[in-house]
């Protein structure tokens, strides 16, 4: 792989390492830095690695260090703490998205906090709800709907519901919806668009994970 000694993405390159490889109980020395900056094509010396980190808190990105026979540095703020993480991954497992994608969203969550806080298995931290049918389409009915609130845009839909063997029975002889969004509004463990109606000159409610 060729070396690259550009300051901007060796800056990049450097705090991606110290934030997912390191916290308080695991510090990386100059000579591991050195190793995973050159694993990633990143060309850098034990005597300019420390103007880096400078750089990098210079620009409050706190990367902090400590002397033990090396130089040892690690990070320890991190986007999310494991309490706030867990928290959230619940609200997630709890939504009606489709397992694949609530492991993904969940996977990218635990990230942000490094490897040595990710847990090896989510059964562990979560309590799944496997029972649930998820509708792989919410995430993107969500956020068509929050762009024709901000847009002022009507919105257009399909709604159905379940019978007892999980296929969709749809409404009005599968007849488009059509309405003015108002708002959307999370409600015991579902997402609802409250919307106008011109024809009826009323406000109705839809689940989205029906859409």
């Amino acid at each position: 792989m060729a070396k690259t000694t550009d300051t901007s993405i060796k800056l990049l390159v450097l705090y991606d390492i110290l934030s997912k490889m390191t916290d308080e109980s695991h510090a990386l020395s100059t000579n591991e830095i050195i190793a995973e900056l050159t694993k990633r094509g990143i060309a850098v010396s034990r005597k300019v690695l420390p103007s880096d980190i400078e750089l990098l808190n210079k620009y409050g990105y706190e990367v902090l260090s400590y002397t033990k026979k090396a130089r040892y540095y690690y990070v320890v703020q991190h986007v999310f703490d494991t309490a706030e993480i867990t928290m959230l991954a619940d609200v997630i497992m709890a939504s009606k998205l489709t397992e694949q994608r609530k492991n993904n969203f969940i996977n990218k969550l635990y990230s942000t906090i490094g490897v040595h806080k990710n847990p090896k298995n989510l059964d562990k931290v979560i309590s799944l709800e496997t029972a649930k049918y998820g509708n792989s389409s919410i995430i993107y009915n969500i956020d068509a709907i929050e762009r024709s609130i901000e847009e002022n845009k009507k919105v257009s839909f399909l709604y159905y519901s379940l019978d007892e063997h999980k296929k969709k029975i749809y409404h009005s002889n599968k007849k488009r919806y059509v309405f003015n969004p108002l708002a959307l509004i999370w409600n015991k463990d579902n997402y609802y668009l409250l919307c106008y109606d011109d024809k009826h000159d009323g406000v109705s409610r839809y689940r989205i994970d029906k859409m």
